[in-house]
């Protein structure tokens, strides 16, 4: 298998990523972080051409010009990042047009919804005051013990991530107040937190493969619903690497 890109934007934050994909069965080798800061991060289409995957992790709020909106003045939208935002969108391209697997995961899941022309909530609390709360505290952790809800998976669908996800007593964690509104092209709901926001999507594609779950997967790893999520996404790049039969 080839390398798989890791998209971030702080070196302290990378550490949970790199061990969710180890845990899953990666090598160290493989395993390639990139960020504005990196050298070869002003060649996006050659890093993606030698990569079999790209794992797009959480940070910063994507600016709603990205969507199509202009910031709402009460909205707690981050300071913008537009170093970060080019280059995933410049990777996330190139993934697209070379058919490479894509795995997203928080701010990773709403850059995909928006790349596939969707839309997100600004700002939960202040859009929908009646969705439950899903931005818990640093100091409350990670585990899904309190700062958790359970998955209502889509009905009806028979899709491998819905499946996954149908997993009795199944519970996430939540540390975002952005999420998907309008779904982009292509895009499957597979799972939804029981106030309706979406949990988590996958592309409706015979030639790419692209995920996406707007928790945190990689605290949670040691269990295995979770360790699987990492598994499918390397073995679809296993699959649909550089010189992989199509």
């Amino acid at each position: 298998m080839g390398q798989i890109l890791i998209a971030h934007f702080r070196e302290e934050k990378l550490g949970p990523y790199r061990e969710a994909l180890l845990a899953a069965g990666a090598r160290a080798r493989e395993l390639e972080p990139v960020s504005p800061r990196s050298a070869a991060a002003a060649r996006p289409a050659e890093l993606v051409a030698t990569a079999a995957g790209l794992l797009f992790t959480g940070g910063p709020d994507l600016q709603p010009a990205l969507y199509r909106e202009a910031r709402l003045p009460e909205a707690r939208v981050s300071d913008p990042q537009p170093g970060r935002d080019q280059l995933e969108w410049d990777l996330l391209a190139a993934a697209a047009a070379l058919h490479r697997p894509v795995l997203g995961i928080c701010r990773g899941a709403q850059l995909l919804n928006v790349f596939l022309g969707g839309s997100l909530w600004q700002d939960i609390p202040l859009q929908l005051p009646r969705a439950g709360r899903h931005a818990h505290p640093a100091d409350e952790g990670w585990a899904p013990s309190h700062p958790a809800h359970g998955l209502l998976p889509a009905a009806g669908d028979a899709h491998e991530l819905t499946r996954l996800l149908s997993a009795p007593g199944l519970a996430v964690n939540s540390r975002h107040h952005q999420a998907i509104r309008e779904l982009g092209a292509g895009l499957r709901v597979a799972a939804t937190a029981p106030d309706g926001i979406i949990e988590a999507v996958y592309l409706d594609s015979a030639t790419w493969w692209a995920r996406a779950v707007q928790w945190h997967p990689e605290d949670l790893v040691a269990d295995p619903v979770h360790r699987e999520l990492f598994r499918q996404f390397l073995a679809a790049a296993a699959g649909a690497g550089p010189g992989a039969p199509r």
